[in-house]
């Protein structure tokens, strides 16, 4: 029902075409990019991915990721 509501009121989202440079400006939250990580039912990171001991060895260990790439690389 998100259409339905004034421009103003409508939760932002990224979608296509959003422009990088505004989301590089905004501050990060380990808390809640951990939980969003780690989140059943959610972006399921963690079924693929390792984070130090925790997630599974699907896919690439994230452990270390911001020491090979920056944000805008990341992004």
């Amino acid at each position: 029902f998100e259409r339905f509501l004034p421009p103003e009121e409508r939760v932002p989202r990224l979608g296509h075409g959003f422009p990088p440079a505004a989301v590089l400006m905004l501050t990060g939250d380990a808390a809640r990019g951990r939980s969003v990580f780690f989140a059943e039912g959610g972006a399921q990171c963690a079924t693929c991915h390792r984070i130090g001991s925790e997630g599974r060895e699907l896919g690439p260990d994230l452990s270390q990721i911001a020491r090979r790439l920056d944000r805008a690389q990341l992004l």
